[in-house]
């Protein structure tokens, strides 16, 4: 006997499926997306980022596959959203405050998303390829988690602990990994950065005291520590005549003056 009702209810799970499932669905999703509506656009990437952080089906390979390609299709848009919202942060009514909860709710999935990838790595290591790309989808991890500390600084809040939870284990996975100095690119046209590089960032800009500047001017340090973090160097043994600051990994908390009899 045909199953007419067991059709029809497939026909209706299809069309409900994850757009972001594989990398060619991911490609044909992009492509009908609004071109005329930058905020409209990311507005949709960042709900199928949501929905692909939370199918837990996804392979891991095509899940690596899919966020590299979103990652890239979607920064000149959120640079875009970030230069509109920076060029108008001094006008409290001004239209360009509505982009603000897309932006962070980007970063908040991008990282939440590479993440996903090096903890189902972690839990069952294996496969060439994606154990090459582990430096890369670890620093990326670390970059928009660190984008979501910026932009704290940007509103004059503190930065959540669970931000700097994130960072910290990111960074103790990369080190444990001996991950955490190989060069990668985060975008092709793009200085090498490392995981190293990519935790200093946010660690100095915190201590560059941000709720004393514009945003404005905090966006410049920033861009600065693009190129100045990667002169700096973490080590793990304590020499107290040497090194200015130090970092619980364990922690929430960001790095801080070393003081005298400082455990």
């Amino acid at each position: 006997m045909f199953d007419f009702k067991g059709l029809i209810n497939a026909l209706l799970r299809k069309t409900t499926d994850d757009p972001l499932g594989d990398l060619k669905s991911a490609t044909i999703w992009v492509q009908e997306l609004p071109q005329n509506d930058i905020h409209q656009a990311q507005q949709e990437i960042v709900k199928a980022l949501s929905g692909l952080n939370r199918n837990p089906e996804t392979s891991l390979k095509e899940r690596v596959r899919v966020l590299l390609y979103l990652d890239e299709k979607s920064s000149s848009l959120q640079e875009s959203l970030c230069r509109e919202y920076l060029a108008a942060v001094d006008d409290p009514g001004n239209a360009t405050r509505q982009l603000l909860p897309t932006i962070l709710q980007f970063w908040e999935e991008m990282g939440s998303g590479y993440e996903q990838c090096i903890r189902t790595f972690a839990q069952n290591p294996g496969g060439a390829r994606i154990r090459e790309q582990l430096p890369l989808l670890t620093a990326k991890a670390l970059h928009f988690h660190a984008m979501q500390a910026k932009w704290s600084h940007m509103r004059y809040l503190p930065v959540e602990a669970h931000v700097w939870r994130r960072l910290h284990r990111l960074y103790l996975f990369a080190e444990q990994e001996k991950i955490d100095c190989v060069p990668v690119k985060l975008r092709p046209q793009r200085e090498d950065t490392s995981c190293a590089s990519e935790y200093l960032q946010p660690m100095m800009l915190h201590l560059a005291n941000p709720a004393s500047l514009h945003p404005n001017q905090i966006e410049s340090v920033d861009l600065w520590l693009d190129s100045w973090a990667k002169s700096l160097v973490i080590e793990a043994d304590f020499r107290p005549h040497r090194q200015l600051y130090a970092v619980n990994l364990g922690d929430t908390k960001p790095a801080r003056k070393l003081r005298r009899n400082m455990l």
